[in-house]
């Protein structure tokens, strides 16, 4: 795989970051679960997440209190697609979630949120609907332990554009969130456009 261009900073918080900077703190990664099983997702989908964070200026955000999903999913992204670890965040609270979004839409940067079905005990399925109804072209895609058709349900009315069971692989982060900025259809119908174009 080429080596990637330098890619612009996305360091625009306007607040004081402590508790953020604590919470990227190297953490134990003995636990290691997002394992990768093959070259095939990522190097069908990796142009996809190259074009969300190279031309839209995109980062992820994470909302959540398993810190082996969050460390494995950023040393992952650096080794296997050569993505900036910071385009990476991890969020300590909803209120602080909300409040780096409103800086980073208004620094004209796309945040991509990975939350949590269950976060601090609680469910985040008004966290979510408020989310969605301030930020509506925002991409959410839910974490969760377990797949319940009920919850899921919930979510998806909630405006929820996707879903992850854990444990989770390189993998299935990748075609995830491929598979959310540009769905299986639209993907078909531009490569069959491109594939009409090249034979004229």
């Amino acid at each position: 795989m080429n080596k990637r261009g330098k890619m612009k900073s996305v360091y625009v918080v306007k607040s004081a970051p402590k508790e953020i900077d604590d919470a990227h703190k190297e953490l134990d990664t003995q636990n290691v679960y997002l394992l990768k099983s093959e070259e095939q997702a990522i190097s069908r989908y990796q142009d996809t997440v190259y074009d969300f964070i190279d031309n839209n200026d995109g980062l992820f955000l994470v909302v959540s209190q398993d810190r082996t999903f969050f460390q494995n999913f950023r040393k992952s992204f650096y080794k296997e697609l050569e993505i900036d670890q910071e385009r990476i965040r991890l969020m300590s609270s909803l209120r602080r979630t909300q409040e780096e979004i409103r800086v980073y839409r208004e620094y004209q940067k796309s945040p991509f949120l990975f939350i949590e079905s269950v976060f601090e005990g609680r469910s985040t399925l008004p966290s979510i609907e408020e989310f969605r109804n301030e930020f509506k072209d925002m991409f959410i895609i839910v974490l969760m332990n377990d797949a319940d058709d009920k919850k899921l349900a919930q979510f998806v009315e909630a405006g929820v554009d996707n879903f992850i069971t854990k444990p989770a692989s390189i993998n299935t982060l990748v075609e995830k969130i491929a598979n959310t900025l540009v769905p299986p259809d639209a993907s078909a119908k531009r490569f069959e456009k491109a594939r009409i174009a090249s034979r004229k």
